[in-house]
């Protein structure tokens, strides 16, 4: 079963870095503010890394539902909203929410993974204009193809929505 329609909402430099030491190598409160406005009382899906490491805040999961993928028995948390699942298949046997969009939101291995099995609909990729030094990347070839238009410029970054070709128009 595929779920009706899952975006990803991320952010990288121009080389597509998106991560060092399992936090975001940048400050940039406008990017964090679109952020939170896209997800929330949304549905966030995220590997355990992206859970454990980038300093989600506090109260993050208060309206939103957290799915955290992870290849470990599933951890004990006091967070409410949180569905671990070991495997895609997992994922896509859960019965969410209908009126609920559902955001791939990172980190790089779990973006490839949505990516190769064509599950992401529209791509929502926040460019930021400066090079940082990073040591995790999503790789911003596989979106070469997809039509994109842009939804917001500054000095700092510009966020594009991204289509998958299939759809050829982001929402």
């Amino acid at each position: 079963m595929k779920p009706k329609q899952i975006d990803a909402i991320m952010a990288c430099d121009p080389r597509g870095v998106i991560g060092k030491d399992g936090k975001i190598p940048w400050n940039c409160p406008e990017d964090v503010l679109h952020f939170h406005n896209m997800t929330s009382n949304q549905i966030v899906v995220m590997g355990y890394t992206t859970w454990t490491s980038t300093g989600l805040p506090e109260g993050f999961f208060e309206n939103r539902i957290g799915i955290v993928f992870t290849r470990k028995p599933a951890p004990s948390t006091d967070i409410p909203n949180i569905i671990f699942v070991q495997s895609l298949s997992d994922f896509l046997s859960l019965k969410l929410p209908e009126r609920r969009k559902i955001f791939m939101i990172g980190g790089a291995e779990l973006c490839q993974l949505f990516l190769d099995h064509n599950l992401i609909h529209d791509f929502i990729l926040t460019e930021m204009n400066q090079l940082v030094d990073g040591d995790t990347k999503i790789s911003l070839s596989l979106l070469k193809k997809w039509p994109s238009h842009i939804i917001r410029q500054t000095e700092l970054f510009t966020i594009r929505c991204y289509a998958n070709p299939k759809r050829q128009k982001c929402n």
